[in-house]
């Protein structure tokens, strides 16, 4: 059976931390040569993505920054004070 990935999971090491990075060309009319960077293996991949692919990596991406948030709110009520001090270190 054949998986399809999306474009939000890398095809190095199957993990779904992709970020555009550059828009190299516009192709064509919804078509675009990005630079693709996977945040955990170091990756950098290039392709043409059309529209609707990176609309679902923006979703994707989006969902992913709703998680962590919802994470960070747990470990904040949690671990408050070191988390705090954290925050405070790393700035806005």
């Amino acid at each position: 059976m054949d998986q399809h990935i999306g474009l939000d999971t890398c095809t190095a090491c199957g993990q779904p931390f992709i970020v555009p990075v550059a828009l190299l060309e516009l192709v064509d009319e919804g078509l675009y040569l990005l630079a693709l960077h996977c945040n955990n293996c170091d990756g950098l991949f290039t392709g043409v993505y059309e529209d609707a692919e990176l609309e679902a990596l923006e979703h994707a991406n989006e969902r992913a920054t709703a998680d962590m948030e919802s994470a960070l709110q747990v470990v904040s009520a949690t671990h408050s004070e070191p988390l705090t001090r954290l925050m405070d270190l790393l700035g806005p």
